[in-house]
């Protein structure tokens, strides 16, 4: 209290020397000279001064608003060894990549990463946790030729990434990338409305286009936008989506209303993924598991799933009773390491 009553005497006695020595201005203080805060650039010079490069000779993207972005993995160049840095391990589960072309326009990525920096309630695509890797959108071989230009150093560096984003690669690319690691999520922006040859590796599209699409028979998740300036929020929605859930609920979603609390009590939510009741049914006469898949999909009665398995493969789900889609989630899940609990309904 007495040092304070000091403090208001002496800034009402001789204001200059009160702030003079008071401790805010001395730590800006280098040299006897006052550090002022710098000026924000306007859009046209920013424009023109986009990249900037570190002492170590590492390019940074420079956005519009003149955020500078240094979370840059690496690159792919058009032949010779590919290297990636380590990214940041924390926190777990919402490590994010985009990995987007040369030869895209730079006012155009620039924009998405500003437009990215402003969630402010959800930093995770923020410029001090983004990373970003450009690739030659010419690269030559296939995935396993790509996927040898990686020493096991980088390899392992790319498993760590929870949710990897490409910019219209091509099919090799993302098929080396997603041989480095089987967990992160591929999530691929269709910009230039190109035909995705290998579908099956690719856990969500953003599809830029205002015409429709036939890809929702053959895909788990798909958001459709009109323009890129429209990619931000989808890509903000894929990522949350796909956040670790704390609380991992069971969700009923079809056929529920019948069976009692006692069936949803005694679900084991450690070890499995959801509950499937099934017809009491001698599945036979089937040659392949694809067969199989659709003969079973046609005598569930019932289905709950964890939140997390409902918006991974949402599409799927939201569209079962058409019977194929419900199929297509079944063969996608087990494959993927998913598990569930059949109950078998004798219709007795």
């Amino acid at each position: 209290m007495f040092t304070l009553q000091r403090k208001v005497k002496k800034l009402i006695r001789d204001p200059k020397k009160f702030f003079e020595d008071s401790r805010l201005v001395k730590n800006v203080m280098q040299n006897n000279k006052l550090i002022s805060a710098p000026e924000k650039p306007t859009p046209a010079v920013a424009l023109t001064q986009r990249l900037s490069t570190n002492h170590n000779g590492e390019q940074k993207i420079k956005s519009i608003s003149g955020t500078t972005w240094n979370k840059r993995l690496g690159n792919m160049p058009y032949e010779g060894k590919i290297d990636f840095k380590k990214p940041l391990d924390k926190p777990i589960g919402m490590i994010v990549c985009i990995f987007y072309p040369k030869g895209l326009s730079e006012q155009k990525i620039n924009l998405l990463f500003d437009k990215l920096d402003q969630y402010d309630d959800f930093r995770y695509l923020g410029k001090e946790r983004l990373h970003y890797v450009t690739y030659n959108p010419n690269i030559p071989g296939n995935a396993l030729e790509i996927f040898e230009r990686m020493d096991v150093e980088s390899r392992k560096n790319i498993s760590n990434l929870n949710h990897i984003i490409f910019i219209d690669a091509p099919m090799s690319i993302c098929e080396a990338i997603r041989g480095c690691g089987p967990n992160g999520r591929i999530i691929y922006i269709n910009y230039l409305n190109t035909d995705i040859l290998n579908q099956n590796i690719l856990d969500v599209v953003i599809q830029i286009s205002n015409e429709d699409n036939n890809l929702t028979k053959s895909m788990p998740r798909l958001i459709q936008v009109k323009e890129f300036e429209y990619l931000a929020p989808a890509i903000r929605k894929i990522v949350q989506e796909g956040a670790p859930k704390e609380i991992d609920m069971l969700i009923p979603v079809f056929g529920c209303n019948q069976f009692y609390r006692e069936e949803f009590m005694s679900f084991l939510y450690n070890k499995q993924h959801g509950i499937i009741w099934v017809k009491e049914t001698k599945f036979s006469n089937f040659e392949n598991m694809r067969e199989f898949y659709n003969i079973f999909a046609d005598n569930i009665i019932g289905l709950a799933i964890k939140e997390s398995v409902f918006l991974r493969y949402q599409d799927y789900i939201n569209n079962s009773k058409k019977g194929l889609e419900l199929a297509l989630f079944l063969e996608r899940s087990l494959s993927e390491g998913y598990s569930f609990d059949i109950r078998e309904v004798s219709d007795k």
